[in-house]
């Protein structure tokens, strides 16, 4: 107990010596820290920390270019777009021209390189259509402006061109070539008000008609030369049967021939002018064959097997 008090004041002592020396150190220990700088190095740090998730943002916005990379296909699909464009182009050919009305048997129809269509009431022609019958065969091309084509047994004819714009019909246009075989045309709103509109043609002849029905008869026959059988035409006969105070021109190669009566034709071979003249009951009856519906100035059988009279 005597020596704790004895040493007791020693320690204080001692203690008040070592005090102030370990104060000096703590002084200058924080002294070294006491600029921070680790603590800022810290605080500069923090911002870098978040510029390394600033890349993670990176490959959040390479998704957000991902669904751009299907974008650029959107627009590769214009070209794509195109592509279903072309197949239009592919189709567009001629336009609807009318459609068969009426049919007896069968009318083969075919356009350039396209396969042969046959065709039964109510199906499109188109404008460049070759349009064909058998020897028991008829039918009735009705046009989109009104007019109709009656094609008889055994013949040929190609609607070469039809365009028909009820708001513009000076952009309106028919033209029609017969080949061989008997048919009956009557004209329609094409040329209601310009002739020039339509253009109706024979092996021999140009036809010029407003607000008419004509009968046309085109002869053919075969000939061989050299060993090669050719059909040629041996002659037309051209007849007004209907008209509204109008007349028919037949053009044969610069010989103009002017029809202006009902029943008056045109009698025309190659390489000879063409002669005027009334149809015959026969040729009468023999063009009431064309059309699959009699016209009212068709002759119809009578008793015995003769022309008109009606039954």
């Amino acid at each position: 107990m005597t020596r704790t008090r004895a040493i007791l004041p020693a320690l204080a002592v001692l203690g008040c010596l070592l005090l102030p020396s370990a104060l000096a150190r703590a002084d200058d220990a924080p002294a070294a820290p006491a600029p921070q700088t680790p603590a800022a190095a810290p605080t500069a740090q923090t911002p870098t920390a978040p510029a390394a998730p600033a890349p993670a943002a990176a490959p959040a916005n390479t998704p957000a270019d991902a669904p751009a990379a299907p974008t650029s296909p959107a627009s590769a699909d214009a070209p794509a777009g195109d592509a279903p464009a072309a197949p239009p182009a592919a189709d567009a050919g001629p336009p609807k021209a009318g459609e068969l009305t009426e049919a007896k048997g069968q009318v083969r129809a075919k356009r350039g390189a396209d396969p042969e269509r046959t065709l039964v009431q109510g199906n499109p022609v188109y404008a460049e259509d070759d349009l064909a019958t058998g020897p028991e065969d008829k039918g009735r091309v009705t046009f989109a402006d009104g007019s109709s084509l009656d094609i008889g047994p055994d013949s040929r004819v190609l609607l070469a061109d039809f365009v028909y714009d009820p708001a513009n019909l000076d952009a309106s246009k028919q033209a029609i070539r017969m080949a061989k075989g008997m048919f009956r045309y009557v004209s329609g709103k094409v040329v209601q008000n310009d002739p020039a509109r339509l253009r109706l043609e024979s092996p021999l002849a140009v036809i010029g008609i407003r607000g008419t029905t004509l009968d046309h008869k085109i002869v053919t026959e075969i000939k061989t030369v050299k060993g090669v059988k050719t059909e040629t035409v041996k002659d037309e006969l051209h007849a007004l049967r209907a008209t509204k105070q109008s007349q028919v021109v037949v053009d044969q190669h610069g010989l103009k021939t002017v029809l202006t009566k009902p029943d008056q034709a045109v009698f025309l071979r190659p390489q000879l002018p063409g002669s005027v003249r009334a149809l015959t009951d026969q040729e009468k009856a023999e063009f009431a064959t064309i059309p699959p519906t009699p016209a009212p100035f068709d002759p119809r059988p009578g008793r015995g097997g003769f022309v008109g009279g009606g039954s």
